[in-house]
């Protein structure tokens, strides 16, 4: 019979070399997490306010206006710590069920589809 005396510390790093790890810290309002911690969709839900929010149109300019804001579900695609695709669309509370609806947000930088165009702002990691 042999036997092989090996240390806590070398079976820690081989386990760490083949799992994937997590902090298991979540966004508040997180819904869903689904994925690895190198590629992953996160729900998050964001409650209702009121908003000071900037606006530039054609006719107006730039300006801003106080403005209520309806209970949002934002959805983000994280890929090697780098957001990589975006959608957000607005609910009716409480959300979480398998058939809760979501709607359409209803600014202009959001598509029908849910997809959100940012302009020139770079996500951050």
């Amino acid at each position: 019979m042999r036997i092989k005396t090996v240390s806590v510390g070398d079976i820690l790093t081989r386990m760490a070399q083949s799992l994937e790890s997590m902090s298991g810290v979540l966004p508040h309002g997180t819904l869903f997490y689904s994925g690895a911690s190198s590629s992953y969709w996160v729900g998050v839900e964001v409650l209702a306010t009121v908003r000071r929010t900037m606006f530039n149109t054609a006719d107006h300019g730039a300006f801003t206006a106080t403005i209520p804001f309806p209970e949002t579900v934002f959805l983000f695609y994280v890929d090697r710590e780098k957001i990589v695709q975006s959608k957000l669309f607005a609910c009716i509370p409480p959300i979480g069920r398998r058939n809760d609806q979501l709607f359409r947000f209803p600014f202009g930088n959001v598509y029908e589809d849910g997809k959100i165009c940012w302009g020139n702002i770079v996500l951050p990691r």
